[in-house]
């Protein structure tokens, strides 16, 4: 996904994919939702955009993807599995231990941010709270006055990984 091999999910922010205002508007008026009505399309990511893709573990956009290695385990649990694989996987890439600086995949360490969102992100330093998603993208085009009613507690939103431009080091600690 950081090299836009695979594609995740970003906020739809026209009528390209569909009648996305239309839906918004019937989301907003007929079901009054307690949130601004936000619709993910899929989208690939490129370096070329400052747009943000998002994996999120329960609506996994990779067909092989297996959120669940063991029975138990939860959403939280895959969140943090995942980071410290990722952490691991860039400092071999970062410090050319897997000898691929030829190839897109050397680019993830210094060009492409991974930010973990969980609701449950105040235990555990290497996870932030899904609201700063809102304040951060401003593709879900959530004014600064509304930021309550962005729809953090959703499920695609309580365990997910944001994929960026990098702006700050490589994975958000």
């Amino acid at each position: 996904m950081g090299i836009g091999a695979l594609s995740g999910y970003a906020p739809a922010i026209d009528d390209s994919a569909g009648p996305v205002k239309q839906l918004q508007e019937m989301y907003s008026s007929i079901y009054n939702l307690p949130y601004a009505p936000s619709i993910m399309q899929p989208y690939s990511f490129s370096l070329e955009s400052d747009r943000s893709i998002y994996f999120s573990f329960a609506f996994p956009s990779i067909m092989d993807f297996s959120g669940k290695s063991r029975e138990d385990s939860s959403k939280l649990d895959d969140l943090l599995t995942t980071h410290s694989y990722l952490k691991k996987y860039l400092s071999g890439l970062e410090n050319n231990n897997l000898h691929i600086e030829q190839t897109p995949y050397a680019r993830l360490t210094k060009q492409v941010q991974f930010d973990f969102y969980h609701t449950d992100f105040s235990r555990f330093t290497s996870l932030k709270d899904p609201v700063k998603i809102a304040i951060e993208d401003k593709y879900f085009n959530i004014p600064e006055d509304k930021i309550d009613l962005f729809p953090s507690k959703s499920a695609f939103l309580r365990g997910c990984v944001r994929i960026s431009r990098n702006t700050k080091p490589i994975i958000h600690e």
